[in-house]
């Protein structure tokens, strides 16, 4: 069972928070691949919500930073700024 503390110290327990837990924290989508030579555009099996800042992105477990990193090209496609270490672990996730 999920528990939230507030902070005047008010504890609630209650089952559904795990439901909301999931839905508001959790990414719906999850696409890993590993990075080859010079490859700067990945496309993704999903579609995600363009300039929402929604989609993360993780290059070795670095979460990378949205426009300075990485550019949302279209609802399924990313570019990076530069290229991708060759066999890079790279994570999208929505």
């Amino acid at each position: 069972m999920a528990s939230t503390v507030f902070t005047t110290g008010t504890l609630i327990e209650s089952p559904w928070l795990n439901d909301v837990n999931t839905y508001v924290y959790a990414p719906q989508q999850v696409f890993e691949t590993t990075a080859t030579s010079g490859q700067t555009v990945f496309n993704l099996p999903f579609s995600y919500a363009v300039g929402t800042k929604r989609l993360i992105v993780y290059i070795n477990g670095v979460k990378q930073s949205f426009t300075s990193s990485y550019t949302e090209t279209n609802p399924t496609t990313v570019t990076f700024t530069a290229a991708v270490p060759v066999t890079a672990k790279v994570e999208f996730a929505y």
